[in-house]
């Protein structure tokens, strides 16, 4: 699995942090399914797109926060 860093502003780290909070996942796995949805737009199969809650459910979660 590679790994990206990227830098975001506070406010959106926050709204980021908070929104995989909710959705039970963390943030890695918040972004990685968001990825996920947009790469399968750009490849046309937008109707197929799983959302972030069926791209995690069920899956492994890992995290690197320390």
């Amino acid at each position: 699995m590679g790994w990206i860093t990227i830098d975001l502003d506070e406010e959106t780290e926050a709204r980021m942090k908070a929104s995989a909070k909710a959705h039970g996942v963390s943030p890695a796995r918040w972004i990685m399914g968001l990825i996920h949805q947009k790469l399968a737009k750009l490849a046309g199969g937008s109707a197929d797109a799983p959302s972030l809650e069926e791209f995690t459910d069920g899956a492994p979660d890992i995290s690197r926060e320390t």
